[in-house]
């Protein structure tokens, strides 16, 4: 039996509250149907492309990055304030685009608007590269008629956050590799050297030390094990992986990132320049406050935060401002808050919280250096005292065969 095509929907109940989903119709008319049965007010509706083996395949080896919609963004925009058709567009990017994923992509795209669809309807059918925000955004920028103008916003959207997060990941590389590193050395020390050394102790008769005897029991159990420890590291990883990709290990992973110190003041730096990058984006687009903070409180990159913000939207809309909404929230910092407050009162909220995400992501980069300056040291500290703490451990027999201690 062939499978019902899937739609991703937005709607308001009679509360007003949004909720977000799929749902599964034989076609589009009645999904709307069995949705406004449900719903006071349906937002959005796109059907979704379920995508073959290859474009799978390509997603999982190659995904869409945000400098890939960077050049996407772009490059529309360019061609559009040019005067090229939508169509015509297509075509071009998708001889110049490489990407395979992002290629086969703009081809459904161009198929789907010389069949009468907006943009905004065929990026709907790929959420998996167009998330609720981009989507958002450029369906703004139809209905105000400056289309190439909204995806400039993107483009200077998707530039400013790729480069903190290309900050970041580089802040964090480093020490990453650094860990693996030392993790190899001190298992092939102890794997490898460990029973080698046992074996001339126990050709001398030397007396062990039970600190040696102590590493030489361990070494012993990684020399001799390591083709099965191997597989069930991997495979302890996968499983672990796993568990925190779903939703109760992610919210999990973003409560001990608002808990951890020194760690968690970095991270509050981050969000906080996020979500005012974002709201800032979006206000400026004309997207109303309630669809721009919950807009907002997805690309924040924290569950717990973004719980948080969904939380505030009742109270921002029963007329109380969002400064005095965010004071109730230990995620974001007095001066954030202040300086919002002050955008409110001066009328210029957008420019004000542009401002907001300049300032703390200046703050996110110094926090990096300060960060990057004090882990890689210590790092390598701590490594070099563990593995002269395992060479004087398994030197301890010849030294007390001299005497020496």
């Amino acid at each position: 039996m062939k499978p019902l095509p899937e739609f991703v929907y937005s709607a308001r109940d009679a509360d007003d509250n949004r909720h977000r989903g799929r749902i599964e119709a034989p076609d589009r008319q009645q999904a709307e149907s069995l949705l406004k049965q449900q719903y006071a007010n349906l937002v959005q509706l796109d059907e979704v492309v379920t995508p073959d083996k290859v474009q799978r395949f390509l997603n999982w080896i190659t995904p869409v990055k945000g400098d890939d919609l960077l050049g996407f963004s772009q490059a529309l925009a360019s061609m559009l304030e040019g005067g090229i058709s939508m169509k015509r567009v297509m075509d071009i990017l998708y001889e110049d685009i490489e990407h395979p994923a992002l290629r086969r992509v703009v081809s459904d795209l161009s198929n789907d608007i010389a069949g009468g669809q907006t943009l905004s309807q065929a990026l709907g059918k790929h959420p998996e590269v167009f998330d609720d925000f981009y989507r958002s955004m450029v369906k703004a920028g139809e209905r105000s008629g400056n289309l190439p103008e909204m995806l400039r916003r993107l483009a200077d959207y998707t530039e400013k956050t790729e480069g903190i997060k290309e900050k970041v990941k580089a802040a964090l590389t480093y020490p990453t590799l650094l860990i693996i590193f030392s993790f190899f050395l001190i298992t092939g020390l102890m794997g490898i050297s460990v029973p080698f050394l046992q074996e001339i102790y126990g050709g001398l008769g030397l007396q062990i030390h039970w600190a040696t005897n102590l590493v030489v029991v361990v070494g012993g159990l990684l020399g001799s094990n390591i083709y099965i420890l191997v597989p069930l590291v991997i495979a302890l990883l996968y499983f672990v992986g796993r568990y925190f990709s779903g939703d109760k290990g992610q919210t999990m992973l973003d409560s001990v990132r608002l808990r951890l110190p020194v760690v968690s003041e970095l991270y509050r730096l981050l969000y906080t320049a996020r979500f005012s990058r974002t709201l800032a984006t979006l206000y400026a687009s004309g997207i109303a406050v309630l669809d721009s903070l919950e807009l907002a409180s997805d690309t924040v990159g924290n569950r717990v935060v973004g719980n948080e913000i969904l939380s505030i939207t009742g109270r921002v809309k029963s007329g109380e401002q969002l400064s005095t909404c965010l004071r109730d929230s230990p995620h974001f910092t007095r001066l954030a808050i202040g300086m919002i407050a002050a955008g409110e009162e001066s009328g210029d909220i957008d420019r004000m919280l542009h401002k907001v995400a300049d300032v703390y992501e200046l703050k996110v980069y110094n926090a990096l250096e300060s960060f990057a300056s004090v882990i890689q040291p210590t790092i390598m500290v701590v490594v070099g005292l563990a593995v002269a703490l395992i060479i004087i451990v398994m030197g301890l027999p010849f030294l007390q065969m001299t005497g020496l201690s």
